[in-house]
């Protein structure tokens, strides 16, 4: 006959177990978000570089409408996520070609 501690002792281990694909989805979105991070990362340094470290000008660009953005700021694509229209206009202006 099974010990009722021990059967009891397996049921609340297994009640704190999360289920495994709550952990995979759990690891899947922290990765998404690290990428996230990275990307905006590189973004904001690549544009740092681009106005020579200055802090100001980059605020400047930052909170000023953009016409390749149809008339947003680019802090607004930075806040909804919306890295990939942002990194184009910077490859853009690292080539030196016009917007």
């Amino acid at each position: 006959m099974p010990d009722p501690a021990v059967s009891q002792l397996d049921r609340k281990q297994n009640e704190k177990r999360p289920e495994t694909d709550d952990v995979s989805e759990s690891i899947a979105q922290l990765n998404l978000t690290n990428g996230i991070l990275l990307r905006l990362q590189n973004l904001l340094l690549r544009l740092s570089e681009e106005f020579d470290g200055s802090n100001e000008y980059l605020r400047i660009w930052l909170s000023s409408p953009h016409p390749a953005l149809g008339g947003d700021t680019p802090l607004l694509y930075l806040s909804t996520g919306k890295l990939e229209a942002l990194e184009e206009i910077v490859e853009i202006i690292e080539k030196g070609q016009p917007i």
